[in-house]
């Protein structure tokens, strides 16, 4: 699987490999996928949001910032409805 970042999220992810937070790129994103799963499990499922991101998926749709930026809006909103 190959994913294309946004410029600044690449420089991120190299900052901290490079900083020795991490040994790999791959390691910083397969943490980040975890801590994302993690907060997702007290999520309720969402068929929505679910076919969204499938049809983002593949190499002729890479996500943008703005992808994560919108997802990441629509589940502050859910969590702050379900409180």
């Amino acid at each position: 699987m190959n994913i294309a970042l946004p410029a600044e999220l690449e420089a991120f992810v190299r900052s901290q490999v490079q900083a020795g937070s991490y040994a790999t790129p791959e390691a910083v994103v397969r943490e980040a996928l975890q801590r994302l799963r993690e907060e997702d499990v007290a999520e309720p499922h969402d068929p929505e949001l679910e076919a969204k991101l499938l049809e983002c998926r593949g190499p002729a749709t890479p996500l943008e910032w703005a992808d994560f930026e919108a997802i990441a809006r629509r589940v502050r909103e859910r969590r702050r409805q379900a409180a």
